[in-house]
């Protein structure tokens, strides 16, 4: 059983019609630690383990691959979190781990987001009917994949994949079309579909719709907001903050500046629309 889904896993991650390494791979050298690691996490059933936890478990396995490329020095607190359970790390690096996980791949390989669990073992694909063993969806949720899937840290739709790809690349206050300002040939392929003003509006920020679709934005940096602290002295002797702004933006969205020389047009993007 161990060397069949050792083999299935290897299979699987080269046959993914969506290329999860272009997704996220930084560099050759990551690329090959992700897929090699989060194989052996998945084969051993590591997945809840954080790193240093998993190359210790290792050395106690049956498998010199695992254990000789565990030992080489792969870089805990590096590529890889010291902190972060292998079963949200891999997801985030565009791998599966968890069975679950891998189910979701095969959904949305298969066109299935909008089925559940039992559709996966009706297709023609030996590797992922392999995950239909008896009362295996009796433990996955009972929802389609499309909505099971994202709070198994795996996207299946090419709305939620788009979604992924505005947290990668820090764009959660930008709008559909500013996937085809990345230099990542995966991402931009997405935004060439004629998805946007599709299945993704064209006019809503990611931060907004991709909520709608189960996937949590987490960059926090490209995310549009307002300055929380930020005031204005208004001439009645009072103060208006971006809630203020907010309530008439056509007038109150201007250059006049407020608290620390700054102004509502750069302190209040969201209720400026701005960002």
């Amino acid at each position: 059983m161990m060397l069949l889904k050792s083999h299935l896993l290897s299979v699987f991650l080269a046959s993914l019609s969506f290329n999860f390494d272009t997704l996220y791979a930084q560099t050759d050298d990551e690329l090959a630690m992700m897929k090699k690691m989060c194989a052996c996490a998945s084969k051993h059933n590591l997945c809840n383990k954080v790193c240093p936890e998993i190359r210790q478990a290792l050395q106690n396995k049956d498998d010199e691959e695992c254990k000789d490329y565990a030992d080489q020095a792969f870089g805990c607190g590096g590529a890889f979190s010291s902190t972060e359970q292998y079963k949200k790390l891999c997801p985030s690096l565009g791998v599966p781990c968890t069975t679950f996980q891998n189910m979701c791949a095969c959904a949305s390989k298969h066109n299935l987001c909008d089925k559940k669990c039992k559709a996966l073992f009706k297709i023609e694909d030996p590797e992922c009917q392999a995950y239909g063993v008896e009362g295996i969806c009796s433990g996955f949720p009972d929802k389609t994949y499309v909505k099971a899937c994202p709070k198994l840290n795996m996207p299946c739709t090419n709305s939620q994949k788009m979604c992924a790809c505005a947290n990668k690349h820090k764009l959660c206050g930008k709008k559909c079309i500013a996937l085809f300002d990345t230099d990542d040939d995966e991402c931009n392929n997405y935004a060439g579909k004629g998805i946007c003003g599709g299945e993704f509006p064209s006019d809503v920020k990611y931060q907004d719709h991709c909520k709608t679709k189960g996937v949590h934005m987490k960059c926090k940096k490209g995310k549009c907001k307002d300055k929380k602290r930020w005031t204005i002295k208004l001439s009645y002797g009072e103060e208006g903050s971006c809630e203020w702004v907010k309530e008439d933006p056509s007038e109150r969205c201007n250059d006049d500046e407020g608290e620390n020389g700054k102004s509502a047009m750069k302190m209040c993007k969201l209720s400026c629309n701005t960002c």
